[in-house]
């Protein structure tokens, strides 16, 4: 199999043409691969929990220049410009929808990621911190 070597990382819109063609999955399964691994990326290049909105809030943002992007680079013409908007929503929704869910349920259900057996105030939790003498 025969594959070209990617662009240069200056054009970014064929480095993703490149990108959907040699992984072979199409634009909205990438967006949402791509979305979760950012999310995770920046919570561990950041050191803040999923839970935390910081990771969340910079994937927005990547995703928010990747369409203003796509806005200004693929002008599409007359009333076509409605369905690249259209276009542009669905991509910030492929690319949101399941980071957002995580960040929901770890801030309302943190004990589905860090285990449900510590509840605070048991004792537990106190004679784990030292505060039981033996």
């Amino acid at each position: 199999m025969n594959q070209a070597a990617p662009p240069a990382p200056h054009d970014w819109h064929q480095l993703k043409e490149w990108l959907e063609h040699a992984i072979g999955l199409n634009m909205d399964a990438l967006h949402v691969y791509f979305g979760v691994a950012i999310l995770v990326l920046a919570a561990l290049i950041l050191r803040r929990p999923l839970r935390s909105p910081i990771p969340w809030l910079v994937l927005l943002a990547l995703e928010l220049a990747n369409e203003y992007y796509d806005w200004t680079y693929e002008v599409w013409p007359g009333p076509d410009r409605a369905i690249q908007a259209a276009e542009g929503l669905r991509d910030i929704w492929n690319t949101m929808a399941l980071p957002t869910f995580l960040l929901v349920v770890s801030r309302w259900f943190p004990g589905l990621y860090t285990g449900w057996r510590r509840r605070r105030g048991s004792g537990a939790d106190a004679g784990e911190a030292g505060g039981e003498a033996r």
